[in-house]
């Protein structure tokens, strides 16, 4: 993360801690542990704030601990003082465990489970912070973390240069867009790109602009594949002294490990025909450095290679530089690589897909479990007819089938011109940056949200759609119109902020899952009606489901529950 970014970060909490007097509680706090022995819980960006902006030194601390510290971890320090792993609870000596974390009730009852009996009596667990303040931060962390999360996306594969460049739009102007940062065959909005705070959404192809007008929440406009941009920009062709044959296994990440049986792999590897020899291995960077698949590969005879880290600045060149000193390309799966190789001239096919699993990935402490396992042709985004176009064997030619697929899911033939995106990002900067600016200084401290009086709502909710069908583990947006009847403004301001809220019901109407909070950016007085785009992900279990989409003042109430002649939207969904 920048510097400065965490700088920002900081500065936000610390404003919320000094509105409420959190010098006034570390007071408390060191009168009423004086002489103890303090162990600190909580190293991210919330504790780092604190020990940043306030002197701890009244309290006397013997250490602090994190689930996210492994034994390696062990005898550093954070901000001077030791580090300790969960597992390390019963063999310190300490009184108190402060909290500095903002999920203080499931940090709680974790660490009660852990702490021996005889012990537990005479420990004292105490969160840093009330309840109140812990959600106003929580609320402003939510949207930090989702505008984080989007500018990180885009900080892959150098996306903001190539774009600012196709449309001669400033390098210094802030990102005024999200962009699909790869091609998956689903097409589906991911949760990152709902959530960023942008106007404009540039994705690949025809289909996925069809998709973002369905469910999306940003207006969207075709650019392809920005990698093809980048190559036909820097004029990156294939290298006259090219051959043999680069293998890009599945790729996996931290939270999904791509599993297939490497021994089968390799031997259909070595008994390709002579022509399609030397082949050579191209691993993701989680496969090469955290899984370390280099190593299995290399035990049986292949030269592996990584274009490294995707947030490294040379990340593009060095994919093109391996792709063009081949003529072929193998992998037991299709994505980004495997089409940015065909429409670089490389011919494509696949090699032991149907030995693919997708297992996913949890961490505990240092050691690594798998929580669930998808066949081949289960893992999400896999599209059977597209593996079929690849399903041909060695061949050293690129079928006019696969070249219509190439240029339909690039969206070559179908981009935005330059002097068209120029004119987008200009008018996304100047209605949307300045408006934004000005919304968050007004819901900050003009439009403050009080307590609600219960007796004076009068809200009606409206949805046109009455029902619809996703995918499972989807996210998507459903826009529903709120009039205000009432006197009282809605906006999701501080320090009682109302925002759109969701719950799924099954069959028999029971709730089982309360959904995200969507904030009310503007405020919507009296008489006033505004549109807004719930965010809604979907269960992994497929079925027939009540989504009921209402309002909520956090952490006081939901509407439907205390409101008087408050309707929730109730909409039919079908999850596939």
């Amino acid at each position: 993360m920048e510097k400065n970014q965490l700088a920002n970060e900081h500065k936000t909490v610390y404003e919320l801690l000094k509105k409420e007097n959190f010098d006034k509680r570390l007071d408390e706090l060191a009168k009423k542990f004086k002489n103890k022995k303090v162990l600190i819980y909580g190293a991210g960006l919330f504790s780092s704030a604190i020990f940043e902006n306030y002197d701890l030194n009244l309290l006397n601390i013997i250490g602090v601990m994190d689930k996210k510290f492994s034994e390696v971890d062990v005898n550093e320090n954070f901000y001077k003082h030791k580090t300790y792993t969960l597992d390390n609870i019963n063999t310190i000596d300490f009184d108190v465990i402060l909290i500095l974390s903002l999920s203080s009730y499931a940090i709680v009852n974790d660490l009660l489970l852990r702490i021996n009996k005889q012990k537990s009596i005479s420990i004292l667990i105490e969160p840093a912070i009330a309840g109140n303040l812990k959600d106003q931060i929580k609320d402003n962390f939510e949207q930090i973390t989702y505008n984080k999360i989007s500018e990180n996306t885009l900080s892959h594969y150098k996306i903001p240069e190539v774009i600012k460049e196709y449309a001669g739009f400033p390098k210094w102007a802030p990102n005024v867009f999200m962009a699909n940062h790869g091609w998956i065959a689903s097409y589906k909005p991911l949760p990152s790109e709902l959530h960023a705070n942008k106007e404009l959404m540039l994705v690949i192809n025809k289909q996925t602009e069809k998709y973002w007008q369905e469910k999306g929440n940003k207006k969207p406009a075709i650019f392809g594949l920005h990698y093809i941009h980048y190559r036909k920009k820097k004029k990156i062709e294939k290298s006259p002294d090219s051959k043999g044959t680069i293998v890009f296994p599945a790729h996996g990440t931290p939270n999904n490990y791509m599993d297939f049986d490497i021994d089968s792999f390799c031997q259909k590897l070595k008994e390709l025909p002579p022509k399609f020899h030397p082949v050579k291995i191209c691993l993701g960077i989680f496969d090469f450095e955290l899984w370390e698949k280099a190593v299995e590969f290399k035990k049986r005879g292949f030269e592996v290679v990584t274009a490294g880290s995707a947030l490294h600045k040379d990340f593009i060149d060095n994919l093109y530089e391996i792709i063009r000193n081949h003529n072929y390309s193998i992998s037991n799966s299709i994505s980004t690589v495997t089409i940015l190789a065909l429409e670089a001239g490389l011919p494509f096919f696949l090699v032991g897909e149907k030995d693919l699993k997708m297992k996913r990935v949890r961490k505990n402490g240092s050691e690594y479990y798998f929580t669930e396992e998808f066949a081949y042709s289960e893992i999400p985004g896999t599209d059977e007819k597209v593996l079929k176009l690849f399903q041909t064997g060695p061949i050293d030619e690129i079928t006019p089938e696969q070249k219509l697929f190439m240029e339909k899911e690039t969206g070559l033939n179908d981009c935005i011109s330059p002097q068209k995106l120029n004119a987008l990002l200009w008018s996304a900067f100047i209605k949307f940056e300045l408006k934004k600016y000005v919304d968050e200084f007004l819901r900050r401290h003009v439009f403050k949200q009080k307590k609600l009086n219960l007796g004076k709502i009068n809200v009606e909710m409206r949805c046109e759609k009455r029902s619809i069908e996703v995918n499972d583990s989807e996210a998507f947006s459903i826009p529903v119109t709120i009039h205000n009847k009432g006197v009282e403004k809605l906006i999701s301001s501080l320090p009682y902020p109302v925002y759109v809220g969701y719950h799924w019901l099954n069959e028999n109407g029971e709730m089982f899952i309360h959904g995200e909070k969507t904030p009310i950016r503007r405020p919507i007085f009296q008489g006033q009606s505004g549109t807004i785009h719930a965010i809604v992900k979907t269960p992994r279990i497929k079925g027939k489901y009540i989504l009921q989409i209402s309002l909520l003042q956090d952490p006081c109430f939901w509407f439907e529950k205390s409101a008087e002649n408050f309707l929730p939207v109730n909409l039919e969904v079908t999850i596939s």
